[in-house]
């Protein structure tokens, strides 16, 4: 008891008794909210790779077929992570400031949908040539999806990347 007590206060490593309630409390809830968070993915994905604005998707399984594989191996779907680049006749900059439903941040796993710069966000101290190497270009984004309805997600995306045509 007196090695548990020391490393508790030493590391900090316990839950106060509100945060282990919200944990509890927010387990009883993960599969669902994850498993809207898959649906409204599979349906950006799908209204993104059809857009003659996006250049590129990524996801979980996208790269190759053994990534697929993989994946596949892994886990139940894909996520709710996708990454995309615009093609040159649209402004990403634009685009990600035109969303209205999708907050600009890093974090993940929340409810809320969320877009990320990786060049100048998660990866800014990374050099541009190791950016380069593991393919964070200046025009890529990050989507983390949310719960929100998955036709809202979709139009905001179409309101923006028309704002952001150039």
């Amino acid at each position: 008891a007196e090695r548990i007590a020391f490393m508790k206060n030493t590391l900090g490593a316990t839950l106060s008794p509100a945060d282990a309630y919200n944990l509890i409390r927010g387990l009883k809830t993960l599969s669902v909210r994850f498993d809207r968070q898959s649906e409204n993915t599979l349906k950006i994905i799908e209204f993104l790779e059809k857009n003659s604005a996006v250049k590129t998707v990524h996801y979980a399984g996208s790269y190759s077929p053994e990534e697929k594989s993989i994946q596949n191996s892994q886990a139940s779907g894909i996520g709710a992570l996708i990454s995309l680049e615009l093609n040159e006749k649209y402004d990403y900059k634009i685009f990600a400031k035109s969303l209205e439903l999708f907050d600009l941040a890093v974090s993940l796993g929340g409810v809320e949908s969320l877009i990320c710069h990786p060049a100048s966000m998660t990866h800014e101290s990374y050099s541009p040539q190791l950016q380069a190497q593991i393919g964070i270009t200046q025009g890529l984004l990050r989507l983390a999806v949310g719960i929100e309805n998955s036709d809202d997600l979709i139009a905001d995306i179409a309101q923006a990347i028309n704002k952001a045509k150039i």
